[in-house]
């Protein structure tokens, strides 16, 4: 079963998981906690799947970008199967489903 690997690859990156947030076409996102830093998100994905050279362009971009409603990148995990992204975790759930909620945001 994909998710008990991914909880493999997690765990070898020292992350310990609390829950599957969602899956998509790419990967699946859990909420793991990260001795040191609390409880941020990480992204489980195939190499295969992964560009790399448009991922490194988007971190340039938001690097030092400091704004509240862009979500910290901390760091990105290859092993050579796999990819492991951490980045902060938004626990009010994806924008597509915040804004068909009408959920108010400061």
């Amino acid at each position: 079963m994909q998710i008990d690997q991914d909880k493999k690859v997690l765990e070898e990156n020292h992350l310990k998981v609390i829950r599957l947030l969602g899956k998509g076409g790419f990967g699946r996102v859990y909420q793991v906690y990260k001795e040191g830093s609390g409880v941020i998100a990480a992204k489980v994905m195939k190499e295969e799947d992964f560009e790399y050279g448009n991922w490194q362009t988007g971190i340039k971009l938001i690097k030092n970008v400091q704004n509240p409603f862009v979500l910290k990148y901390f760091t990105d995990n290859m092993n050579g199967e796999y990819v492991v992204i951490q980045m902060e975790y938004a626990n009010l759930g994806s924008l597509e489903n915040i804004n068909a909620s009408n959920t108010f945001l400061p």
